[in-house]
């Protein structure tokens, strides 16, 4: 059976789910109509009132032990340096210093690394497991800020019957890019207990119009068969795997798997 393959971007994702809220976008009518309808009448389930989200999109989603700054990309930063060569500094020369010039130090560059971050859950998964899944990977990926990876991160999304036709679907949402700055609270409405039932199911409505397919109204079967960590040296690429049905996140397992990756 044919995979619908689509590659976007949280702001994309962001802007789609937005107009769908307010009635305004065109196309897919029964999916939207579906799927607003559970949002606006089932927030319980789906993790979040429509209210609720709007809040996470605006000012991003944390919940207790999430330690993540606004803005905080933070790289290894240069420092300036006494030398004997370098920019003269007149009046230490002048004060007789033995290093009177400035030098800027070298800076540590850590390799690319790209993060996949599998999410893709059934109905009676409980938005616990969502909601303690964020708070493993906000802290994942701070750390990897910090140590300044030029990071790369991606929530990819896989459901099967996606389409009225039984197509089943791969959908790739990009939230950070090592190429323009940014932090884990301004994508992490995605990771909040509703982002799933509302960002990602989003994300598989445009991937079925970007593909020229009508969405199934309920979403498709989301498959994934075990939390855990893949590691592939080579293309340096970490991936974050999703059970599917779980009814709690193992983070004791989770943390074993990530301590065994040699980055």
């Amino acid at each position: 059976m044919k995979t619908l393959e689509y590659r976007t971007d949280y702001s994309t994702v962001v802007a789609g789910w937005r107009s769908m809220v307010a009635g305004t976008y065109k196309g897919q009518t029964a999916a939207v109509r579906t799927q607003t309808g559970l949002w606006r009448e089932k927030p319980g389930w789906v993790g979040a009132s429509i209210p609720q989200m709007t809040g996470y999109v605006d000012d991003g989603y944390l919940v207790d032990g999430m330690t993540v700054k606004r803005g905080a990309y933070a790289r290894p930063r240069r420092k300036m340096r006494f030398s004997e060569e370098g920019e003269l500094q007149v009046d230490l020369a002048l004060s007789g210093h033995d290093t009177p010039f400035l030098n800027w130090g070298k800076r540590t560059r850590q390799q690319g690394l790209t993060v996949d971050v599998e999410l893709a859950v059934r109905a009676g998964t409980p938005a616990a497991v969502l909601r303690d899944y964020a708070k493993w990977v906000a802290g994942l990926i701070y750390g990897f800020e910090a140590k300044g990876y030029a990071l790369n991160v991606n929530v990819v999304s896989r459901c099967k019957n996606l389409g009225v036709n039984k197509e089943a679907a791969d959908t790739f949402v990009r939230v950070s890019s090592a190429n323009r700055r940014s932090d884990f609270k301004t994508w992490s409405a995605i990771l909040s207990p509703g982002g799933f039932r509302m960002l990602i199911f989003t994300a598989r409505i445009l991937n079925c119009a970007h593909n020229g397919v009508r969405a199934n109204p309920g979403m498709g079967g989301s498959y994934g068969p075990a939390w855990g960590v893949a590691w592939d040296p080579k293309q340096r690429h970490l991936t974050i795997r999703c059970a599917a049905t779980s009814e709690r996140f193992p983070v004791e397992q989770m943390d074993q798997q990530l301590a065994a990756v040699k980055f």
